[in-house]
């Protein structure tokens, strides 16, 4: 899978490293990427296929509801 390190990420002037880690963070408590460390070097990926059934699961539950 794709990775990508938290410098190679390009970023607006107005917003820090710090701020782009803080997003990850709460990409990552989301479940919508994932990390993974290699020393004191972290690579974020992608992880919608957990997000995706559970927003399917949902979807079948509201069918089930409304027929």
């Amino acid at each position: 899978h794709w990775e990508v390190n938290v410098t190679k990420i390009p970023r607006p002037p107005s917003l820090s490293r710090p701020a782009i880690s803080h997003h990850l963070k709460i990409l990552k408590a989301a479940g919508l990427i994932g990390v993974r460390q290699d020393g004191t070097a972290n690579y974020y990926y992608l992880t919608l296929r957990v997000p995706t059934r559970q927003l399917m699961k949902l979807g079948f539950r509201i069918e089930e509801f409304i027929l």
